[in-house]
């Protein structure tokens, strides 16, 4: 696990990575939707904030029950300074740069600054990783509590830390309830318990105990609500929600898991029908291609490390495969945004990769300089071209109607809204 101090060089680089996200993510915040959900989460925080109710139950889900309500308490703080929806909007997009921050630091943690620039520069720029942090939604919280999950995890079972021991289980409690395709984040749980179990102290007696806490509001709710009864959860685990169907195998999950992977299929999402300038939607699948291979070698990679290696390596294919496995069975309808909670390890993946192989070359210093120099031209052109197009979906989508896609943008709104 490589603990070298922080150079000059690497704190200014990593500057550029968060400038890079922040742009991305926080830049023209007046270009993102306003739709039925974003405007009820921003309807319960501000209940809270004025004293009007303290909800225990959040919006409709798409499996036939009521949401938790954390995720209207973690949006409760822009809404302590005004209604407007568009600071919000900026938290939400500033929390997205934190993850790009915490899957920073996780991988240079345990891979070293190679594997950190390459997965946090990826990540800073994938085009749907931006998409899903520029509005008031719930599955556009996740990153930031995903990767505090993941990270107390590491940090708490294999290195034994009483403090990320104390905090795991409540993170994965919250976590899960900001959204529930994040509790497939639970194989990860098990397999760090299990595997250092050796390494359990009471800190781990006292998570549990907290885990209950910040679960008991939406416990309350439920059973006030009447979620609790046994015909309601047989309905909703035997065919997701109030659409009985028949529960087969579909390979829908890896498709869409691909698709958010590589960015391709962003634009075709946001912009159904063009309505305007014609943009040739294939430019979109040159650098999501490089970006797939990229994913694929590196788990392959891995898998072929995993004897020589700790359980760091396990976790981290877990994360990636463990999204799609679980949505293969068609027990609910599969949605691209189920695969936010993976998107960090995929790029993750390709950071230990490229760092496993700069370490392999180190013997070979001229032959090291010269992948050196192409892998970085590589990288850049990849990153400049994802930068691009995700400029260019905003840009399209602010300028023209895109009538069954991207919805009429907030900014559009918020004069009616000071009129009014």
């Amino acid at each position: 696990m490589p603990r070298h101090p922080f150079t000059a060089a690497e704190i200014f680089t990593l500057f550029g990575i968060l400038l890079i996200a922040a742009a991305l993510r926080m830049g023209q915040p007046g270009i993102t939707e306003f739709k039925r959900d974003e405007a009820n989460l921003a309807h319960l925080a501000l209940d809270i904030v004025h004293g009007r109710d303290f909800p225990l139950l959040g919006i409709d889900s798409s499996v036939g029950i009521r949401n938790a309500p954390w995720n209207i308490y973690v949006l409760i703080p822009p809404f302590l300074l005004t209604s407007n929806p568009l600071p919000a909007t900026l938290y939400v997009g500033l929390l997205n740069v934190i993850a790009v921050l915490l899957l920073y630091l996780l991988a240079r943690r345990y891979y070293g600054s190679i594997a950190a620039i390459t997965a946090a520069l990826l990540y800073a720029v994938s085009p749907w990783a931006v998409i899903f942090s520029r509005k008031i939604w719930a599955q556009d919280l996740l990153p930031v509590f995903v990767l505090m999950t993941i990270a107390t995890g590491l940090i708490g079972f294999v290195e034994g830390k009483r403090w990320a021991q104390r905090l795991h289980l409540p993170l994965l409690a919250i976590t899960g309830q900001i959204h529930y395709g994040a509790f497939v984040l639970i194989p990860i749980t098990l397999f760090l318990i299990i595997s250092g179990r050796k390494r359990l102290t009471r800190a781990f007696a006292i998570s549990i105990g907290l885990a209950i806490l910040v679960t008991l509001p939406y416990l309350i709710g439920m059973a006030q609500g009447g979620y609790l009864q046994p015909d309601t959860l047989r309905k909703i685990v035997s065919s997701g929600g109030d659409k009985p169907h028949e529960i087969t195998l579909s390979a829908d999950a890896i498709g869409d898991s691909l698709l958010a992977i590589t960015g391709i299929g962003a634009f075709e999402s946001a912009v159904p029908t063009q309505t305007g300038a014609h943009i040739p939607t294939w430019i979109f699948y040159v650098p999501g291609i490089l970006i797939g291979l990229g994913v694929m070698a590196g788990a392959v990679w891995l898998l072929g490390k995993l004897d020589e290696r700790s359980p760091i390596d396990v976790v981290v294919l877990l994360w990636l495969c463990f999204t799609p496995l679980i949505f293969t069975p068609t027990w609910t309808t599969m949605y691209t945004h189920y695969t936010i909670t993976m998107l960090p390890a995929a790029f993750l993946i390709i950071g230990v990769a490229v760092s496993d192989l700069w370490r392999t070359w180190s013997v070979r210093p001229k032959l090291r300089a010269r992948v050196f120099l192409s892998g970085g031209v590589a990288l850049g052109v990849l990153v400049i071209a994802q930068i691009g197009l995700s400029a260019l979906l905003l840009w399209y989508v602010d300028n023209y109607n895109t009538p069954g896609g991207f919805a009429t943008p907030l900014g559009y709104m918020l004069p009616i809204r000071e009129a009014l």
